[in-house]
């Protein structure tokens, strides 16, 4: 359901682009917006260590970084929730995250 409404949000901006490429890999997209081979990347949904060091890469390298204000796990869990109130929780927080990076002009 995700890479739907991501494709669909996609082609409302596919005007202002001339190409699309995917790796499948969030990390190696981050660092082609990095060394300069990609204009831009955005994603929803990661887990933070699909993304972590790429975004950490594609800044140092200058480009522009949206990371996504995620709570730490630990904040995620009450005293008298069990495992899969957790994971509910976490799951419902991460799914509606947004990693971006555009490379500077």
């Amino acid at each position: 359901m995700i890479r739907r409404e991501q494709f669909g949000n996609f082609l409302d901006t596919m005007d202002h682009y001339t190409d699309m490429r995917r790796l499948g890999a969030a990390s190696l997209d981050l660092c082609m917006v990095a060394e300069g081979t990609l204009d831009g990347y955005s994603e929803r949904g990661l887990h933070e260590h699909d993304w972590a060091a790429g975004a950490l890469i594609a800044e140092e390298a200058g480009a522009q970084v949206q990371r996504p204000d995620l709570p730490a796990p630990t904040a995620l869990r009450g005293p008298d929730q069990d495992e899969r109130e957790y994971a509910d929780n976490y799951e419902q927080i991460r799914s509606t995250t947004i990693i971006g990076a555009a490379a500077r002009a």
